[in-house]
């Protein structure tokens, strides 16, 4: 994992304009617990997930990014990742994800609003291949993840269905 300093040395921040740029010029989606709560089940998530291409030629559509210390070849190795800013507004560039082929996931893409005063628009991994890469990663969170995903979307099909939802044991005590 590299570290690259952001320019200015100033922190990486949620804003708009943070946000902007990694969505400045070329194809990323995001993954991770954003993508999670982006398909109904909201959690605290301590960085955003960018999931990219892995060549040269989206390595240079990324490297506009403001940052020091990164060269295009940093991003076209699909073994390593980037991080950006610290937890938790930290920024990770990923050119790979288990469980997940880049070209096909872009193809199944879904694009949303993320920020309704700029218009700002992002695309995130679908819900199949967001479910199949934190199967792949296997830890207990992403596996938690997933069985949450699949209860939302249970929860949001009965709906729908004009049928009540099961009753869940969130905030009991034993929790």
């Amino acid at each position: 994992m590299k570290m690259p300093r952001p320019q200015g040395g100033q922190e990486a921040s949620l804003s708009t304009e943070r946000l902007a740029w990694l969505f400045h010029d070329g194809p990323e989606l995001i993954a991770g617990g954003y993508a999670v709560t982006f398909h109904g089940q909201p959690r605290a998530t301590k960085d955003t997930d960018s999931f990219f291409k892995a060549d040269r030629f989206h390595a240079r559509a990324v490297i506009g990014a403001p940052m020091d210390e990164l060269a295009v070849d940093d991003l076209a190795d699909p073994k390593e990742f980037i991080r950006l800013g610290r937890e938790p507004v930290a920024i990770d560039i990923l050119p790979s994800i288990g469980g997940v082929e880049f070209d096909a996931a872009w193809d199944r893409r879904v694009e949303s609003v993320i920020d309704l005063a700029s218009g700002l628009k992002a695309c995130f991994l679908c819900r199949d291949d967001l479910i199949a890469s934190k199967i792949a990663a296997g830890r207990m969170r992403d596996l938690a993840d997933v069985e949450e995903i699949r209860a939302a979307m249970e929860s949001t099909l009965l709906e729908r269905a004009g049928q009540e939802p099961p009753a869940t044991n969130a905030g009991s005590p034993s929790e």
